[in-house]
């Protein structure tokens, strides 16, 4: 019996109405579910849609300290940076999980981010505070406290600080404080 060949190809649209029906089906609403959903649904409330695309107010920038706006560069085997609210706005901490091990987390102090270079990669800490680059053999901690603070910078076991200046302070700790004015 020689039967007539039907390409694979043929059956193709087929085959993806079938799968894809009860998908399209599942995803419509009826007017019925529309009157089940709760009054306070921004879908069917009718007013959503101008809530959602109404223009916000800009949101007003909280204080912060003008110290850390020239660049310069601090390494140590550990860093501290403590702030008020604000300062993951104004800091970067690298956390990549390849090359660090990571803590974040909420203290009785505040929110604390903990990047502690990985003993099997040989690179460092890194965090950037507004235009200072911070560098750590061992760890960097920044802890942004819930109450207004001045913005510190403690680099502890033979640190270094420069800048583009040709400045530079050396020691077994350093610190760095950037007041913070008072929130109106």
């Amino acid at each position: 019996m020689n039967r007539p060949r039907i390409p694979m190809n043929a059956f193709r649209p087929l085959a993806m109405g079938v799968l894809c029906a009860p998908l399209w089906w599942g995803c419509q609403s009826t007017p019925a579910d529309a009157a089940q959903a709760p009054a306070n649904d921004l879908a069917s409330s009718g007013s959503g849609l101008e809530e959602a695309s109404a223009p916000r107010p800009p949101a007003v920038p909280l204080p912060w300290t003008e110290r850390f706006q020239q660049k310069a560069v601090v390494f140590a085997r550990e860093i501290v940076v403590v702030g008020p609210p604000g300062l993951l706005e104004h800091s970067a901490l690298n956390t990549d999980l390849s090359l660090y091990a990571v803590d974040q987390k909420n203290t009785s102090q505040g929110f604390e981010q903990i990047a502690t270079a990985r003993p099997d990669v040989l690179r460092e800490a890194r965090c950037q505070l507004d235009q200072w680059q911070l560098a750590a053999s061992h760890s960097i901690r920044v802890l942004m406290r819930p109450d207004h603070c001045d913005v510190t910078i403690q680099a502890s076991g033979d640190a270094y600080w420069a800048d583009l200046n040709g400045n530079e302070e050396r020691g077994e700790r350093l610190e760095f404080v950037g007041s913070v004015p008072a929130p109106e």
